[in-house]
């Protein structure tokens, strides 16, 4: 019998991916915040598996990272424990941000994420919940805001214009969407607590605009000495072990060829 899996997070950039695939194989459990509560999913199709791809944008204010990095998930798990008779599995989306936490990432987003993190290590410590934690590197792919670094450098070079960035010096780890779906599927069936999807390409910034430059061969790189990212000072983190039985489609050289599609 098919799975029933809840998405939280299903209309962002990486959850609208992920509910594609996942109707491949599980039953997806429709939900929509603004036109369904938490309960009101429950009461009717109570998941077995749960996916949370929820998440605040990386620099929201405290409390719309509290609401969307915590609350939200506290109030889901309260269901599980009222409605769910047996321990669900649920699959919690980190990203690498969290890995600079000890190297002094103070932002609320990483930190309230690291909070629940703990919040459900303790709960599968009790035997209460099956819990794998993935790692994401920064995702990329067909979808994302075209402000994001990867399609803001390409448009800009393809179009034989300027692609300016800041100093380039923080490291970026970089992996694309649909692998990145895959490896959440895999998560979904491991018994490793902690795990990661591993990025094909990991860099400073200003290595892989200049890779772009290079690859497409049209519009420049600026540097501007004045801008900073507040990654700078931050080193390259060791991610957790891969994923099992999973391995990226993509690999970085893929990811140059495609360039100047």
């Amino acid at each position: 019998m098919r799975q029933k899996v809840l998405i939280l997070g299903g209309r962002g950039f990486i959850g609208h991916h992920l509910e594609q695939l996942i109707g491949e194989e599980f039953d997806l459990i429709p939900f929509k915040r603004e036109v369904n509560s938490l309960e009101e999913i429950f009461k009717k199709d109570t998941p077995e598996i749960i996916i949370n791809c929820s998440a605040s944008k990386a620099n929201d204010t405290v409390m719309d990272s509290l609401k969307a990095n915590i609350e939200f998930q506290l109030e889901c798990l309260r269901l599980v424990f009222k409605y769910n008779k047996n321990p669900i599995k649920w699959v919690q989306v980190a990203s690498y941000f969290e890995l600079q936490i000890p190297m002094g990432r103070k932002d609320s987003y990483s930190i309230d994420k690291s909070f629940f993190r703990s919040v459900l290590q303790r709960l599968a410590e009790k035997d209460l919940i099956k819990v794998s934690t993935i790692f994401l590197p920064h995702v990329f792919g067909e979808g994302e805001n075209q402000n994001r670094i990867i399609p803001s450098i390409k448009n800009n070079l393809l179009g034989g214009g300027i692609a300016e960035i800041s100093l380039g010096e923080q490291f970026l780890p970089i992996l694309g969407v649909k692998d990145c779906c895959f490896a959440i599927k895999a998560a979904v069936k491991t018994d490793q607590l902690i795990c990661s999807a591993t990025p094909i390409w990991y860099d400073r910034v200003v290595t892989l605009a200049l890779i772009m430059e290079k690859a497409i061969s049209k519009g420049t790189i600026r540097i501007n000495p004045e801008k900073m990212s507040i990654d700078n000072s931050f080193p390259k983190v060791e991610f957790p072990p891969q994923v099992k039985n999973w391995q990226p489609k993509m690999d970085f050289s893929n990811f140059i060829n495609q360039l100047s599609l």
